[in-house]
């Protein structure tokens, strides 16, 4: 008699009835609703890194200048970690800008002996890259007066 109930017109078939090839497939259950909105204090790492992209080229170039010698890659990823590490960056991010930003004429490298180490490529911002940086400073400011603007931040 269990087997006939599944035949009725509108009746659910048995849970573990195959379906007949001439009937859609029922919808799976709904997914669970997460019910906790996320804090302020969660970090969205694909916005973060987006953001970094479109920003480390400005500074690059900013610590590059505020350098009184020039500067290796590790010294370079160090000074962009400042106190707050607000922001997490890998280290191996800088290294591709900063030969394309050599390779703009914005930077200028030398290979010098380490006391421990391979030899160090260290890099010292050019007349064109302290321009250029002059240049993007100005952007960056108005693009920072505008988004807190729209922010309410300001």
């Amino acid at each position: 008699m269990l087997g006939l109930i599944g035949m009725v017109k509108g009746a659910p078939p048995p849970p573990n009835a195959p379906t007949p090839p001439n009937l859609p497939a029922p919808p799976p259950p709904p997914m669970p609703q997460k019910t906790k909105a996320k804090s302020a204090a969660v970090k969205d790492p694909k916005f973060e890194k987006d953001l970094v992209t479109g920003l480390i080229s400005l500074v690059l170039l900013a610590i590059t200048a505020s350098a009184k010698e020039p500067l290796y890659g590790y010294q370079i990823a160090k000074r962009m970690e400042g106190p707050q590490q607000a922001i997490s960056l890998k280290q191996g991010t800088i290294y591709p800008v900063l030969r394309t930003m050599e390779k703009s004429g914005l930077l200028k490298s030398e290979i010098k002996a380490s006391e421990s180490g391979p030899p160090r490529k260290y890099y010292l911002i050019t007349e064109a890259g302290r321009k250029k940086l002059s240049l993007w400073k100005s952007t960056w400011e108005q693009t920072r007066i505008f988004v807190d603007g729209i922010l309410g931040v300001a």
